[in-house]
């Protein structure tokens, strides 16, 4: 193992102390008070772990921003382009509901047939409930050559040939939470329950956050953090990658483009599911 390299480690702030752990690594952590005395015990970790006697540690996010709540784990991929799907019909096992137009069901084995080859790596496919995305295959093979992960992919088709796409089918999936204290927005119809299917939208508003903000739940994570799972947040279904895998991506052309949020890993006792949602009469759509 080489000396000097520089490992990104997650933090936590509980009460008066902290604590620090890397994200190569959940195991290797530590807490106490002394940010000082934290660090080079990690270090001294790190030497027992693979000899790395030079270690740097980098804070994500930097120590200074003050979030007792959770820590920002993990990076939502997101599109900036989108293409339109031409077989929406058969890709859910029970169809649409007939009143917010959502999928019902599991998804089928049909492949997503699309009008047109894309040109970016992460795509989002128009035309269907939920929004899902597509990936090229050398964003894939991006994700690959830095993470172990479990995600499962299908081929995309355009024109009935493969596209050099394909779709995130199943996985570590992890739905996304409400956080105490947080307000859910109704305008523009992001937070409401479908009386006729059951399904639940909703946004997070935390003011002292900066806005809106997406949140998972420590407690979907039983053996450490992966470094990638699909995120399902009611309206979209993407991949999240975590932060220290994410950062090294961005240096690779294969990631050019591409666009991500902030995704917070919520401590267990701030987590919370919002019970009182409105219940539209009717959606208006735009697919």
């Amino acid at each position: 193992m080489s000396e000097g390299n520089v490992y990104l480690c997650a933090w936590r702030r509980r009460g008066d102390e902290y604590e620090i752990f890397l994200l190569e690594n959940p195991s290797l952590r530590e807490q106490g008070s002394d940010l000082d005395e934290l660090r080079i015990s990690l270090c001294e970790r790190i030497v027992l772990w693979n000899g790395d006697g030079e270690a740097l540690l980098e804070m994500a996010p930097p120590i200074t921003e003050d979030l007792a709540e959770g820590c920002r784990l993990y990076s939502e991929l997101s599109y900036n382009n989108k293409v339109k799907i031409f077989n929406s019909g058969s890709l859910y096992a029970g169809g649409y509901c007939q009143k917010c137009r959502f999928a019902i069901g599991p998804r089928s084995e049909s492949e997503i047939e699309i009008d047109k080859k894309p040109k970016s790596p992460v795509v989002g496919v128009g035309g269907i409930l939920p929004v899902l995305e597509i990936y090229s295959a050398a964003f894939v093979d991006l994700l690959a050559q830095h993470a172990e992960h479990d995600i499962q992919f299908r081929d995309v088709l355009c024109k009935g040939k493969k596209s050099g796409y394909v779709e995130a089918i199943s996985g570590c999936e992890v739905g996304h939470v409400g956080m105490v204290g947080a307000e859910y927005p109704e305008s523009f119809s992001r937070s409401w329950r479908c009386t006729e299917c059951g399904h639940v939208e909703f946004s997070v508003y935390v003011e002292n956050m900066g806005g809106l903000s997406r949140f998972v739940s420590e407690e979907s994570f039983h053996h450490g953090y992966p470094p990638a799972f699909l995120l399902n947040s009611g309206r979209f279904l993407s991949i999240a990658v975590r932060a220290d895998v994410w950062a090294k991506m961005q240096t690779d052309k294969r990631a050019r483009g591409v666009a991500s949020e902030s995704v917070i890993v919520l401590q267990k006792e701030f987590v919370e599911m919002p019970m009182s949602l409105p219940e539209p009469d009717e959606f208006d759509w735009i697919l």
